[in-house]
C-alpha cells in the first residue's frame, strides 16, 4: 500500500456513510427503549394513583356511620350516585375529577373512572345474632339489626371501547340502625 499524500488524508465517503448508518441503527434501538420505558413508567404511575384513590375511597367509606352519609363525605362530593348501584367519578388524563353532564355516559376526555359498587347487602343480621344466641344455650348475644354492605371499589382506565382495571379493593362495612 502506498502512502497517501497530505490532500488524501481523512475518511472516504464510504467510511462516513457506514458510520452514519451504524449510528442511526443504534439510535433507533435506544429511542425505542426510551419510548417503551416511558409507557411502562406512565402505566405504573397510573396504577399507583389508582391504588391511592381506591384506598382513600375505602377509608372514607369506613368513617361513615350509614351508607346514606356517603354522599356527604368530602371524598365523594364530586361523585355521581347511581341509586342502589353505588357511585362513580370520572377523571381526565391528569387525574383531575370531571363533572358528568346530564344524560351522558361519560364526559368527553375521560380517561379513568372510579366505581364504588355494592354487589350484595344483608339486612337481616339480627336473625344471625339470634341464631348465635340459640347455639350458645340462650346466652346473650348482640341483637342489633343493621346492614352489612360488601363494597367493591375499583378504578378502571377507559381506552376507547376497552376498559382496563387498574386497582380494586373489596371491603365489608357494617352499618347499625
Amino acid at each position: 500500500m502506498k502512502p497517501r499524500k497530505r490532500s488524501e488524508q481523512g475518511f472516504s465517503v464510504m467510511e462516513a456513510l457506514i458510520s452514519v448508518a451504524v449510528l442511526a441503527l443504534i439510535s433507533g434501538f435506544v429511542l425505542q427503549m426510551y419510548i417503551v420505558s416511558y409507557r411502562v413508567n406512565q402505566r405504573a404511575q397510573d396504577k399507583d394513583t389508582a391504588n391511592s384513590i381506591v384506598v382513600t375511597a375505602v377509608e372514607s367509606i369506613k368513617t361513615q356511620k350509614s351508607f346514606d352519609d356517603l354522599s356527604k363525605a368530602a371524598f365523594f362530593k364530586d361523585c355521581t350516585f347511581d341509586g342502589e348501584n353505588g357511585a362513580y367519578q370520572y377523571y381526565d388524563e391528569k387525574w383531575r375529577p370531571m363533572a358528568v353532564p346530564q344524560n351522558a355516559d361519560a364526559p368527553v376526555g375521560a380517561k379513568f373512572m372510579l366505581r364504588v359498587g355494592i354487589p350484595s347487602v344483608s339486612t337481616s343480621l339480627g336473625d344471625r345474632y339470634s341464631a348465635a344466641a340459640a347455639k350458645n344455650n340462650g346466652a346473650a348475644a348482640q341483637t342489633d339489626i343493621g346492614m352489612m354492605a360488601e363494597l367493591v371499589v375499583s378504578v378502571v382506565q377507559l381506552d376507547g371501547e376497552t376498559v382496563r382495571e387498574l386497582a380494586k379493593v373489596e371491603a365489608r362495612k357494617y352499618y347499625a340502625y
